[in-house]
């Protein structure tokens, strides 16, 4: 039992490691989304899908794909491409 409880806070350990290591990537390497029309289709497809909790949308050059971040402040972090409507 003692094996199995250290293997658990091994891996709970190695896998918040990893996560804190990429949010603070993300943090430093992001920037946020400021285009109107971005913004406004955002609002537009979470009404349309019924979501009502605030988010942000910033743009990160290490993400390898959209990913939803945070917990208490939401933020979808999009690749860094060419985004056109």
């Amino acid at each position: 039992m003692v094996i199995w409880f250290a293997g658990v806070l091994l891996f709970l350990a190695c896998h918040m490691h990893r996560h804190l290591g990429f949010m603070k990537l993300a943090a430093r390497w992001s920037e946020v989304v400021a285009y109107e029309q971005t913004l406004a289709l955002l609002e537009s497809l979470k009404t349309q899908i019924g979501v009502s909790r605030r988010s942000g949308l910033k743009v990160c050059g290490s993400a390898e794909s959209p990913t939803l971040t945070g917990f208490a402040k939401l933020y979808i972090l999009l690749l860094n491409a060419d985004f056109t409507l």
